[in-house]
């Protein structure tokens, strides 16, 4: 596929989103892909874990801002908005659904639409120097992929509005405290850590 390639060793499978030229932002095209993968391996049920990563120095920052940008420079109709605004919820949701134990590797920064994403795994092992951080709020924007029950049931209510009505950015040593990372590498080994 484009973005994303999927590799196989064993019963592990590892998928690699690579927009590293751009931060790894999650445009619409990246997060269809992720989520026809997501749904393909639902299906493979001989696999007993799979590990999602972002290629280069982050996982990534957020959605595709740009294309953002660009939808309000020329509007879509009205099914096209619907459309566009199910495809954050949906790829996350198809990444819950997966039975086999899924796990992110989070290197560098995890924003926004990728901490939703990476909070739609079953655990997440972040590397010296990950930083986790949902600035939705705080520009005046809503988390609607899913990310705040789910981070309420990882880190409890007082910390999920530091994160996210507060912004609070929120290390790898904190997130391993908090129960938001299950593990920690070294810096750049989050995906062979996991």
């Amino acid at each position: 596929m484009g973005d994303v390639t999927v590799t196989r060793e064993g019963r592990v499978a590892t998928v690699v989103f690579d927009r590293a030229d751009a931060g790894n932002a999650l445009s619409s095209e990246l997060m269809l892909e992720i989520t026809d993968v997501a749904v393909a391996l639902r299906r493979e049920h001989e696999l007993s874990a799979v590990v999602l990563a972002g290629a280069g120095p982050n996982f990534s920052l957020g959605f595709d801002l740009e294309e953002g940008r660009r939808r309000i420079e020329t509007p879509p109709d009205l099914a096209e908005r619907r459309r566009l605004s199910r495809i954050g919820r949906d790829m996350c949701r198809a990444w819950v659904e997966i039975e086999a134990l899924t796990i992110a590797a989070v290197d560098g920064w995890c924003v926004g639409g990728g901490g939703a994403l990476a909070l739609a795994c079953d655990l997440r092992v972040a590397s010296e120097g990950a930083t986790f951080y949902l600035p939705e709020i705080a520009r005046g924007l809503n988390l609607s992929w899913g990310a705040v029950p789910r981070l309420t049931a990882l880190i409890g209510p007082a910390r999920a509005k530091r994160m996210a009505a507060l912004a609070e950015k929120v290390s790898a040593e904190q997130a391993l405290d908090w129960g938001l990372a299950d593990r920690t590498a070294p810096r750049g080994e989050a995906q062979a850590a996991a």
